[in-house]
C-alpha cells in the first residue's frame, strides 16, 4: 500500500496482490448478502411453519417423530419435545393402528410415493381428533429412503358433523312415528 500512495508506478506483483486483496474482500460481500438472503428467506419459511394451523412432520424409515411444528400440540396437546423421538404408532387410535402402519409400509417400500386418507389420533387428554394425512417419503440424495414428510389436517368437526347428518338421514327410517318439519313461518 506504500507504493501506492508514492508517485512511484506499482509493480505487476503489486498490481496482483492488490487485485487477490480485492477479489478476497468481493467474495467476502457476496458471501455475506447470500447469508443475509439465506437467513431471510429460512425466516420466512420458519415463520409459515412455526404458524400455519395443519401440522407439518417428519418421521424416519423406522416411523419416529423427528420435526413436529406448534400445531401438533394445539392438535393433540402433547408438546414436540415431548413426542419426537417417540413411534408415530403410539398417538394413532387403536382401532386405526392396522391401517397407519399398511400405509407407512407402502411408503417405506415405495409401492407408493405418497398418500391421503383419514385416520383418529390420540390426545394428551384422552380424547381423540380425526386427521386427514398426507405423507410422502423423503429420499437423501443418493436415493435411499430417508422416511417421511407431511401434514395432518384437523378435520374433527367435519367428521362431528358428517356423523350429525348421518344420524339425522338415518332417523325417519330408525323412528316408527311421524315426522313432521314445519318452516320458520309456519
Amino acid at each position: 500500500l506504500m507504493s501506492f500512495f508514492s508517485t512511484t508506478p506499482l509493480t505487476e506483483v503489486a498490481l496482483q496482490e492488490m487485485a487477490s486483496v480485492a477479489y478476497g474482500i468481493a467474495l467476502c460481500i457476496e458471501r455475506k448478502h447470500s447469508e443475509l438472503a439465506l437467513d431471510a428467506t429460512e425466516g420466512k419459511y420458519r415463520f409459515v411453519v412455526e404458524n400455519i394451523r395443519e401440522v407439518v412432520f417428519q418421521m424416519s424409515e423406522f416411523g419416529y417423530w423427528t420435526f413436529l411444528n406448534p400445531a401438533w400440540t394445539a392438535a393433540t396437546g402433547f408438546t414436540a419435545k415431548e413426542t419426537l423421538g417417540t413411534f408415530f404408532l403410539d398417538y394413532v387410535h387403536h382401532d386405526d393402528r392396522a391401517q397407519n402402519r399398511h400405509i407407512f409400509l407402502q411408503l417405506i417400500e415405495r409401492r407408493i410415493d405418497y398418500c391421503r386418507y383419514e385416520t383418529r389420533l390420540l390426545t394428551k387428554d384422552g380424547d381423540t381428533r380425526w386427521m386427514e394425512v398426507y405423507a410422502q417419503l423423503t429420499l437423501n440424495p443418493d436415493g435411499t429412503v430417508l422416511g417421511t414428510a407431511g401434514s395432518l389436517n384437523d378435520i374433527t368437526e367435519r367428521k362431528k358433523a358428517e356423523i350429525q347428518v348421518q344420524k339425522l338421514a338415518a332417523f325417519p327410517r330408525v323412528n316408527p312415528n311421524p315426522v313432521l318439519e314445519f318452516a320458520a313461518d309456519g
